[in-house]
């Protein structure tokens, strides 16, 4: 995901605009650790650094930024960014799932 994939009104204003609607606090799979860590929009940031080791729910989908900038991928503080995810290049490590409505056939696997 680039710069362009945020809100109008810049790259860094866009992604604080984007901080404040991020729901990753609320995700069952948020730990104490992510959140001393200040920890929050993977989805652009990538995977967490050490905080979250397993999945219980993912609430990605229902988040409001998912919405806004068109994310396909879910389970980001786990497998890394949208971008990465997109790239298959590597930088995302696991599986990868696809959010719900995702275009049938487009499982990682």
């Amino acid at each position: 995901m680039d710069s362009e994939d945020t809100p109008a009104g810049g790259a860094e204003e866009g992604l604080e605009r984007l901080r404040h609607e991020c729901i990753c606090v609320l995700c069952p799979t948020y730990t104490p650790c992510a959140a001393a860590a200040h920890e929050l929009l993977y989805c652009f940031v990538g995977r967490s650094p050490g905080c979250i080791a397993e999945d219980r729910d993912c609430i990605c989908p229902t988040c409001p930024v998912a919405e806004q900038v068109g994310l396909e991928f879910v389970l980001f503080c786990l497998h890394g960014s949208e971008q990465a995810l997109r790239a298959g290049d590597g930088s995302a490590e696991g599986v990868a799932d696809r959010a719900p409505g995702a275009p049938p056939g487009s499982e990682y696997s």
